[in-house]
């Protein structure tokens, strides 16, 4: 569902086991994922719940007991509120946003979203077609991957010839 041997994959492709800390997710952290998402979401980031924020080239995985803390910050309620998840960023600070009703993952313009409330999410958000493990792998292998929304309306349409 959230393409778990790929995130796997990627996380040992990129970091030194060693160096990679599981700390427990808070309870408070839990919950809300939980009743936001999903048990299964809730479940996986329990797994998932590191230390650090994870760098995966230029794409960020925050860590899951920041994601509360984090998608209820009042600039980012409009997203949460509309079933857009906070769960890293791009290296210019574009959210990188798991989709409640998809369970795909992509980017929002930061400068777009913040700069001008009237838009709709539909105009800040570009879907990369691919689950959170895909995502983070692609980030941690593919020479050519998205960074951001800018790079990722691209990479959107070389994704969609490429069947990824």
């Amino acid at each position: 569902m959230f393409g778990e041997e790929l995130f796997i994959d990627a996380i040992k492709q990129t970091f030194d086991q060693e160096d990679l800390a599981i700390i427990k997710l808070t309870e408070l952290n839990y919950q809300f994922m939980k009743e936001y998402l999903s048990l299964d979401f809730a479940e996986f980031m329990r797994k998932y719940s590191f230390r650090q924020e994870l760098d995966f080239n230029s794409n960020y995985f925050h860590t899951p007991n920041s994601f509360r803390t984090e998608n209820l910050a009042i600039h980012n309620q409009e997203l949460y509120k509309k079933g857009y998840f906070i769960i890293g960023s791009g290296l210019n600070g574009d959210p990188i946003v798991f989709n409640k009703h998809t369970s795909r993952i992509g980017y929002i313009f930061h400068d777009l979203l913040w700069e001008s409330n009237s838009l709709p999410i539909s105009e800040v958000h570009i879907d990369m077609g691919m689950d959170l493990g895909t995502f983070f792998y692609l980030s941690a292998t593919a020479a050519d991957f998205s960074i951001d929304a800018y790079t990722a309306k691209t990479f959107s349409h070389y994704n969609e010839a490429t069947d990824f």
